[in-house]
């Protein structure tokens, strides 16, 4: 089951947590994205924390407490 779920990710692009769940795919555009944002976010980040987390929170990346949505990878 898990080789199943594993060369399905690869075939469609996405990429699972340690645990191999379904729940935890990301698709490779969120990944591009989240990555663009934390680069953004360590950017403002110097200037204001608040700000950055703002920012992050608009893209519905993190939540108000500031964890991950979702499992980036």
């Amino acid at each position: 089951m898990a080789n199943k779920t594993l060369s399905r990710a690869a075939k469609n692009g996405t990429s699972l947590d340690r645990t191999g769940g379904k729940r935890y795919l990301s698709s490779k555009r969120d990944v591009v994205q989240f990555k663009a944002a934390a680069r953004a976010y360590l950017e403002k980040h110097a200037k204001s924390k608040e700000l950055a987390l703002e920012a992050l929170q608009a893209m519905g990346m993190v939540t108000a407490k500031g964890r991950l949505t979702k499992h980036y990878r």
